[in-house]
């Protein structure tokens, strides 16, 4: 799916709070579901061209990567976030590359989330449905992490 800087409410995503559900729809449809209890990595991605993402990693390594310029109440999430970790953040990854940070748990904070591979000339970052261009990559160490293991 490709994301547009379009200000059009039904351009943006939406996330859907149910009890410890996040669920994050585009439109009518649902693109993501996941349980936050199964959540043990949140960090944050920039594709370098205003298009950030909060990522949410679960305990078996599987990654969810929320649109934060796309999602029409990000800020609800964030709230909600700050408020079941007991944490306060913000997404300010700004790099003109592609980069990537965990904010979450503080013994991984600071670290990459991922390893990024181009697939085409730099400059020409972009998301799309072929995936053609970037891929990320999520480190083995962020994939394998358990809680209260070093």
């Amino acid at each position: 799916m490709q994301f547009t800087s379009d200000t059009n409410e039904d351009k943006h995503g939406k996330i859907i709070f149910k009890n410890d559900v996040i669920i994050f729809t585009y439109g009518k449809d649902e693109l993501m579901r996941f349980s936050f209890s199964d959540i043990v990595v949140l960090g944050e991605m920039t594709l370098g061209d205003n298009t950030n993402f909060l990522v949410f990693v679960s305990k078996k390594g599987k990654q969810y990567c929320v649109p934060c310029h796309h999602t029409t109440n990000i800020i609800e999430l964030i709230v909600y976030v700050s408020n079941k970790l007991n944490i306060k953040f913000a997404p300010s990854l700004t790099a003109s590359e592609p980069d990537s940070r965990v904010i979450y748990p503080s013994d991984l904070a600071g670290k990459r989330l991922f390893y990024f591979i181009t697939d085409g000339p730099p400059g020409k970052f972009r998301m799309s449905d072929s995936g053609v261009g970037l891929r990320f990559i999520l480190r083995e160490e962020i994939k394998n992490y358990k809680p209260g293991s070093k």
